[in-house]
């Protein structure tokens, strides 16, 4: 596998543990050279997956739909 999705909260809203959470998933990832698509968002919980990838020097595809 060399490509992951994640959807997951784009609100503040949401208990601390799921950004520690978010955080353990990030270095796995990156550590595994998994790149991950997610919903493009700078905040919430993907903003936070999307940083803490690029910290570990791992890649993300930020992808926002137009309707």
């Amino acid at each position: 596998m060399n490509r992951v999705t994640v959807f997951c909260s784009s609100s503040e809203r949401v208990s601390p543990l799921y950004y520690s959470e978010m955080e353990i998933l990030a270095r796995g990832l990156a550590n595994l050279n998994i790149e991950v698509v997610y919903g493009g968002a700078r905040v919430g919980l993907m903003g936070h997956l999307a940083d803490r990838i690029l910290q570990y020097q791992g890649r993300v595809v930020g992808v926002i739909p137009d309707y």
